[in-house]
C-alpha cells in the first residue's frame, strides 16, 4: 500500500469527487452474468420465422386441445408425476407421458410464479392446477428413428394456442425449437427446418422437489418416475442415458421392472476414482443437460478440462440461469477448480515471508495472489484449509502484496469455503485488500476484517479496478483518513464495485471525522444487490456515503443500525451523486435530524424508510413507506445467521415490510434474497405471495415449522 502525505491525500480524494464516472456497459445487478444468453447454445435463441417453418414442417396441432387429440391424451393409459425441478428453471411441473405403440408422446403443463419461483408455491401450484404457465410438448416417432424429427417440440400457451416462443429465465423469450436443444442436445438444420440427434431426457427424481401432500411425495411417486425413465428408455436415447437409467436402477431389477427404485448414489462408470467430481459438480449441475449433447458429453473426467473458460471466464456454463445460480451459490465452484487443478490452493494459514506458492503443498494466501500478479491470465485461489488467514508481514509503502495487505493486480477469483469458514484477517496492521487499477476481482464465500488504516478502505480499497463480492462479510475494519475514509469498503478513481449477498457490518469505523463507516463511493460505480449493511460508524454515512459524480444501484438492501454522529446514518448523498434504490429497507440509523438519510436520491419504489413516522431525510416515492414505529417492528435488530450463511436481520411476523412489493415489475422470479431463497413467498399467509422490502424474504407462517428442502 503506496501512504501519501495527509494534504496530497485529501486534495486526491477532494480531485477524484470531481471526476467523471466510468461505467462498464457489462454491470448487471447480479452474479454471474454470461457472455452469451442463457439456453443460446448450440445455435442461438431462435427467430419467429424459423418456429413458424419448424412447425409447420413438423405439422404441429394449432391448439392443445388437437396436441392431445392426436396423440392420444384422454385421461387413461398414461403415466403422470408431479413436482419441482429444482435443478433448471424452477417450475411446478406437471408431467404426463404414454406409449401410442412404438411412439411415445409427453407434455408438461408448468405453474408457478415464473422461472424460478420458490418451490413449495410452485409444486403446490401444479398438484391445484393453479397459476398456470405455458405447456412444452415433445413427441417421438418411431418410423423416423436416426431422421431428422424423431423427436419433436411444441409450445402451447395458457390459452392452449401453440405459441413460437416462451421465457424460460430472465432474458425472455427464446423460440422453439431452439430453447430445447441446450438441455435435450441435437442441432437445428435450417435448410430443412428440422431438428436432427435430439433426446428425451431421464426423470432425475433425486434433483426434484416435491409436496408433502400425500400421493405427491417423493416415497409416493418412485413408482410412476420408474414408469417414466422406462418410457424414455423407449425413444432411442443415446448411449450415456441409456447408461444413466440402467444405473440407477440396475439394483433392484431394472427400469422395466415393476416396484424397481431409482439409486441417486450411481456415478457413472467414466468417473470411477473421482466420485467426488461427479457428486459435486457433474451430477447436480452438468449431467442432465451435458448428457444429451453429441460433443460435449462430460463422459470422463478429462472432457470437463475443456470447461474452464464456459464456467469461470464467459459464464455462460452451467448453461440454464437457475442452475449458474444454484452452482455459484454452492461449493462447487471452488470443487471443480482445485480438483481439476486449475487453481493456486491455499495450505496454510499463516502469513510467513513470501518464498513462492506450491499450490496444494506449501502456499499461503499472500502467496497464492503473488503467483496470480505474475500471471497475465486469470487465475483462481481456493482454501484447502477452514479457519483464520492471519496477516502479520508488515508494510513498506508498496503495492506489490509483499507486506502489508493484500494487492491485486490482474484477473483473479478467491473463492472461499464460506464466509463462517474462510476468514482473512488483517491483523490491525494496514488494509486487508487494495483492488488495483485495472484489476478483475471476484471475491466470494470469506470475512474481511480487522484491516485498519491511515488511509482508504480498511477492509477493502477499490482503487479503479472491478470488483464483485459475493457471499461474504466485511467487518470491524478502521479508516482513521480523515473525511474520505470508507472503514469497511472504498470504490474510488472510476472503480466499479458490485457486492451482492454480502453483509458490510458490523464494526467498520471512520474514526472522527471521517465518512463512510461501511462503503465509500466517490467518482465510481457501487451496486448493492440482496446486502445488508448494518452496524457501522462514521461522522456522516455511517452505512454508505457517496461523493461526487458516483453512480450508486441499491436493490434489496438492507441499511439499519448505522451510527453517524452528525448526519446520514443510514445514507448520505454529498455532491449530486446519481442514486437509485428500490425494495430497500434504510431505516433504524441514528445521525441528527437525518439519521437515515443525509442528501438525495431517486427512489424507484417500494422502499421502507426512517422511524417513528418520520422519513428523517429519506426521499419518498408513491409506493414507498415511512416506518410508523421503532426499527423493532419491522426487523430483529440483531444480525443471525444460519450454518455457512452471511448474517442478516430477519423481518418481524407482521411487519410492514412483509409481502410489500406486488408480483409486477418489481418482484418478478427468478429473484432470491440474501440468503439465496427463492422470492417471493406469502409472508403475511394473504393467499397472494409477494416479494419483501429488504434483503431477507420471510417465510409463509405456516412453512416456519416445516423442512427448508423437501425431497
Amino acid at each position: 500500500m503506496k501512504r501519501l502525505p495527509r494534504l496530497r491525500r485529501r486534495y486526491l480524494a477532494l480531485l477524484l469527487c470531481l471526476l467523471p464516472v466510468v461505467v462498464s456497459a457489462s454491470i448487471v445487478l447480479a452474479f454471474p452474468t454470461p457472455s452469451i444468453p442463457w439456453l443460446s447454445r448450440p445455435a442461438g435463441t431462435g427467430s419467429d420465422a424459423e418456429a413458424t417453418e419448424y412447425y409447420a414442417t413438423i405439422f404441429a396441432p394449432g391448439t392443445f386441445a388437437a396436441w392431445k387429440a392426436t396423440y392420444g391424451f384422454d385421461g387413461v393409459n398414461e403415466t403422470r408425476a408431479v413436482y419441482y425441478n429444482a435443478g433448471d428453471l424452477g417450475f411446478g411441473r406437471d408431467m404426463h407421458c404414454r406409449r401410442n405403440g412404438g411412439d411415445v408422446a409427453c407434455y408438461v403443463a408448468n405453474h408457478g410464479l415464473g422461472p424460478g419461483g420458490p418451490p413449495d408455491l410452485s409444486v403446490e401450484a401444479a398438484i391445484a392446477g393453479q397459476n398456470a404457465l405455458p405447456v412444452v410438448a415433445m413427441v417421438y416417432k418411431q418410423a423416423l428413428q436416426g431422421n431428422l424429427n424423431d423427436v419433436s417440440y411444441y409450445i402451447y400457451d395458457q390459452a392452449g394456442n401453440r405459441v413460437n416462443k416462451v421465457a424460460l429465465d430472465s432474458d425472455g423469450d427464446k423460440y422453439a425449437p431452439h430453447l430445447c436443444l441446450p438441455c435435450h442436445g441435437g442441432y437445428y438444420d435450417s435448410l430443412s427446418n428440422s431438428v436432427a440427434d435430439a433426446n428425451f431426457l431421464p426423470f432425475d427424481a433425486p434433483s426434484f422437489k416435491y409436496s408433502q401432500r400425500p400421493g405427491y411425495t417423493l416415497a409416493d411417486q418412485q413408482e410412476k418416475i420408474r414408469q417414466l425413465n422406462a418410457i424414455v428408455s423407449d425413444t432411442n436415447p443415446n448411449l450415456l442415458i441409456v447408461q444413466l437409467i440402467e444405473g440407477w436402477y440396475a439394483a433392484t431389477g431394472g427400469v422395466y421392472q415393476s416396484g424397481s427404485t431409482l439409486d441417486g448414489s450411481f456415478v457413472a462408470p467414466g468417473f470411477a476414482g473421482y466420485e467426488g467430481l461427479y457428486d459435486n459438480v457433474v451430477k447436480p449441475y452438468c449431467r442432465s443437460c451435458h448428457i444429451a449433447q453429441g460433443i460435449t458429453t462430460l463422459e470422463f473426467p478429462t472432457d470437463v478440462d475443456a470447461a474452464r473458460f464456459a464456467v469461470f471466464t464467459g459464464y455462460y456454463m452451467p448453461h440454464a440461469e437457475m442452475t449458474s445460480h444454484n452452482f455459484w451459490s454452492s461449493s462447487a465452484p471452488a470443487y471443480l477448480a482445485r480438483d481439476r487443478g486449475w487453481s493456486l490452493r491455499v495450505t496454510r494459514l499463516d502469513d510467513p515471508l513470501p518464498d513462492g506458492c506450491v499450490s496444494g503443498v506449501d502456499c499461503s494466501l499472500r502467496e497464492a495472489i503473488l503467483a496470480a500478479n505474475a500471471n497475465a491470465g486469470q487465475d483462481i485461489i481456493t482454501f484447502d484449509v477452514d479457519g483464520t488467514v492471519l496477516l502479520s508481514q508488515g508494510t513498506i509503502n508498496e503495492d506489490f502484496a509483499f507486506e502489508g495487505d493484500l494487492d491485486i493486480a490482474g484477473s483473479t477469483l478467491i473463492l472461499g469455503n464460506g464466509a463462517d469458514r474462510t476468514i482473512i484477517d488483517g491483523n490491525n496492521l494496514d488494509r486487508v485488500f487494495d483492488i488495483l487499477e485495472g484489476a478483475d476481482a471476484v471475491i466470494q464465500g470469506v470475512t474481511i476484517q480487522h484491516g485498519s488504516v491511515a488511509d482508504h478502505g480498511g477492509g477493502i480499497y477499490n482503487s479503479g479496478g472491478r470488483l464483485v463480492l459475493n457471499a461474504s462479510v466485511v467487518k470491524d475494519n478502521v479508516s482513521s483518513l480523515e473525511m474520505f475514509s470508507g472503514a469497511g469498503i472504498v470504490s474510488l478513481s472510476g472503480a466499479t464495485t458490485a457486492i451482492n449477498n454480502s453483509t458490510i457490518g458490523p464494526g467498520n469505523t471512520a474514526t472522527y471525522p471521517g465518512w463512510g463507516g461501511g462503503i465509500f463511493v466517490s467518482g465510481s460505480t457501487l451496486i448493492l444487490n440482496n446486502s445488508t449493511v448494518s452496524g457501522n460508524q462514521a461522522e456522516e454515512g455511517a452505512g454508505i456515503y457517496i461523493s461526487g459524480s458516483g453512480v450508486v444501484t441499491i436493490t434489496h438492501g438492507t441499511i439499519a443500525g448505522n451510527q453517524a454522529s452528525l448526519m446520514g446514518g443510514g445514507m448520505r448523498n454529498d455532491e449530486g451523486a446519481v442514486v437509485a434504490v428500490n425494495n430497500t429497507i434504510i431505516a433504524g440509523n441514528s445521525g441528527g435530524g437525518t439519521a437515515d438519510c443525509a442528501g438525495s436520491y431517486t427512489s424507484l419504489g417500494h422502499n421502507l424508510v426512517g422511524q417513528n413516522g418520520s422519513a428523517n431525510g429519506c426521499a419518498m416515492g408513491g409506493t414507498d413507506i415511512v416506518l410508523v414505529g421503532a426499527i423493532g417492528t419491522a426487523l430483529d435488530t440483531n444480525l443471525v445467521a444460519q450454518e455457512g450463511a452471511v448474517p442478516y436481520h430477519a423481518l418481524v411476523l407482521g411487519g410492514p415490510a412483509i409481502d410489500a412489493i406486488p408480483l409486477g415489475a418489481h418482484c418478478t422470479p427468478p429473484s432470491y434474497d440474501q440468503r439465496n431463497l427463492a422470492r417471493p413467498l406469502d409472508g403475511n399467509a394473504d393467499g397472494a405471495p409477494a416479494c419483501d422490502i429488504g434483503a431477507y424474504e420471510a417465510p409463509a407462517p405456516w412453512s416456519i415449522f416445516l423442512p427448508l428442502v423437501r425431497k
